[in-house]
């Protein structure tokens, strides 16, 4: 993921992703020693979203377009 964020913000443009596709490629290919789940996502909102106040429901259920 280094390398992907410090090819973006290279100097020379020539030295940066040339499209948007190039850089998906490249954060597609990163592979995570404990990748993030669904599962990890929800326990993570269920933890965190009461200190704003807001009702322990992860987004991605109050949102219809997810399901």
């Amino acid at each position: 993921l280094d390398d992907a964020v410090m090819k973006c913000l290279e100097k020379d443009p020539k030295d940066r992703f040339h499209s948007a596709h190039e850089l998906g490629e490249a954060l597609r290919d990163i592979r995570f020693d404990d990748p993030w789940t669904t599962e990890k996502a929800r326990d993570w909102w269920m933890l965190h979203l009461p200190e704003f106040g807001e009702p322990s429901t992860p987004p991605e259920a109050a949102n219809p377009l997810t399901q």
